[in-house]
């Protein structure tokens, strides 16, 4: 017996007692007379005139309506934690997860080995809709396995499979066997079916054999899950098909036949959407959008006839315009297409987990630009925190706002700190850079050198690409090295309360150069001169 939703909404008052005494009844496992209200009349419609399979049959059920509420209950239950239950690599039909997150993960790891000419195999495994093929037993094992309770969901998820009746019907006979899907269960399960599922592999040396695989051997450019997979730049060519798709709508819509109103809805609600589950996840070239743009303004003011510049009655960018600002609301793709992909800077700070974690993502500098404007961030302990990206506080953005803070240089404790007077200015890092250029005779380290510049890195340039181009190598190391230890020894006074003499900084620079030279530096090492053998007589006897 099917009940609508209508009978349970006005009889309500009259029913949920003995509603919420059955749910009691199933939620302490007193299953008796449930198999009575567990039954289902399904029919087997053929898909085509010759069916010989099973899969060629289409079923369609009539199920009694509490088992469909019980399973819908149980359905809402799973869904809160099905996210902690699956893996991240399985994000189709998960809140808080989209499929492209699959293929972000696959083109991350394609473009790696490509990259790294790392020998590997990607295997494409086309896994089976047909839930009623899977054993009951495995899942109800699987479960207990993950830590369901007996006497609580494995408990449930027993008695609903053990005891439905169902009749099928087919060419006029009727049967009762067969295993039925149950409402919105099937679909969490099946992500966690395979949890435990083993491929058998044989492998010696450099011998792979997967048994009783058959397949296709392809090369990139291919197809997953509807997107171009490449290894490099997206090319017009990859992105063919989406084009030939909209040209095929719009050759069967006889846009004559149609007026304005008529034909800006279908641009907006199927030309519009053709791209969008691309443009989510993937930065598409210039071109293609254009050509795009030409086919939905073509139809839109001309229909099946050629465009002429007459027939355009309001400019394209007006077009796209909201129509709360005076526009026809056709969005923008090049727009639109940048705010779905920022979607991608989001997930990245938001959930450290995602599989594609640290693989490069289809973002530019604009869109990382466009992200820093509109979120803003919340101090906490400093994990999420980039060195080179995040917006630091520095002194200089301190004094701007005028914020307390030390203003004097921490090396000198005379003039305001600057990048340039830190690095250039300061009497205490002349002195190190001074020491510096006489132990490795490179004049152009030497502060009595220098022509005094602003911009720091035409000063760093200045010095790295002055003297024998032998030697630029190793100079280039030994400015890095100095400009850290000054930068490290700032930080010490700043954060650490301590403090070391300009001698004290020469030697720490002379032991790490060393250190470089020892881990494989050669341009440093050709600069380096001899280490000094400490005299005969200075050597204690034992």
């Amino acid at each position: 017996m099917v009940l609508p939703g209508d009978f349970y909404k006005h009889c309500w008052e009259i029913i949920k007692r003995m509603f919420s005494f059955a749910f009691h009844a199933f939620y302490i496992q007193h299953n008796g007379a449930l198999e009575h209200l567990n039954r289902a009349q399904v029919v087997l419609i053929p898909k085509k005139e010759i069916a010989t399979e099973p899969k060629d049959f289409r079923p369609i059920s009539l199920i009694h309506s509490f088992a469909k509420l019980l399973t819908k209950v149980m359905a809402n239950r799973l869904a809160m934690y099905i996210d902690k239950l699956t893996s991240a690599s399985q994000s189709a039909f998960i809140k808080r997860r989209c499929i492209q997150e699959n293929f972000l993960y696959v083109r991350g790891l394609a473009r790696h080995y490509h990259r790294t000419r790392t020998p590997a195999c990607l295997i494409k495994l086309d896994i089976t809709k047909a839930f009623d093929s899977v054993s009951w037993e495995y899942l109800i094992e699987l479960l207990a396995k993950r830590g369901f309770r007996q006497d609580g969901w494995t408990g449930w998820q027993r008695s609903l499979v053990h005891r439905p009746r169902q009749y099928y019907s087919m060419v006029a006979q009727v049967t009762t066997s067969g295993t039925r899907e149950v409402s919105g269960r099937q679909g969490f399960l099946s992500k966690l079916k395979g949890k435990h599922a083993s491929l058998r592999i044989s492998m010696y040396a450099d011998d792979v054999i997967l048994q009783d695989f058959p397949g296709p051997r392809v090369a990139f450019p291919t197809q997953y899950l509807g997107l171009p997979l490449t290894l490099g730049r997206l090319r017009m060519v990859h992105l063919q098909y989406i084009q030939d798709r909209a040209k095929d709508r719009v050759a069967g819509w006889q846009g004559r036949l149609l007026n304005v109103a008529g034909r800006r809805e279908l641009v907006r609600s199927v030309l519009s959407s053709l791209p969008i589950y691309l443009l989510t996840v993937v930065k598409v070239p210039k071109n293609f959008l254009k050509e795009l743009d030409k086919l939905r303004r073509k139809f839109l003011w001309a229909g099946d006839k050629e465009l002429t510049g007459g027939k355009c009655k309001v400019a394209w960018n007006k077009v796209c315009t909201p129509t709360d600002n005076g526009g026809l609301g056709i969005i923008e793709l090049e727009r639109f297409s940048r705010a779905l992909r920022l979607r991608w800077l989001w997930f990245s700070w938001d959930d450290t987990n995602r599989p594609w974690k640290g693989m490069e993502l289809s973002v530019d500098n604009s869109d990382i630009a466009l992200f820093n404007v509109a979120t803003s961030v919340v101090l906490g302990n400093g994990k999420k925190a980039k060195f080179w990206s995040s917006r630091w506080l520095h002194a200089a953005r301190l004094m701007l706002r005028q914020w307390p803070n030390e203003y004097f240089c921490q090396l000198c404790v005379r003039n305001l700190e600057t990048v340039s007077h830190l690095f250039q200015e300061c009497g205490y890092s002349r002195s190190v850079w001074d020491k510096v250029g006489s132990w490795i005779s490179a004049a152009a380290l030497r502060p009595t050198n220098w022509t005094q510049m602003e911009d720091l890195g035409q000063w760093y340039a200045d010095m790295a690409n002055n003297g024998a181009r032998d030697a630029r190598e190793g100079v280039h190391s030994m400015i890095m090295l100095t400009t850290w230890e000054i930068w490290k020894e700032r930080n010490n006074r700043v954060f650490q309360r301590s403090s070391r003499t300009q001698e004290q900084v020469f030697r720490a620079i002379q032991d790490e150069a060393r250190t470089w030279v020892r881990a494989g530096n050669r341009g440093l090492e050709e600069l380096l001169p001899p280490l000094e053998q400490p005299p005969v007589d200075a050597i204690n006897p034992m």
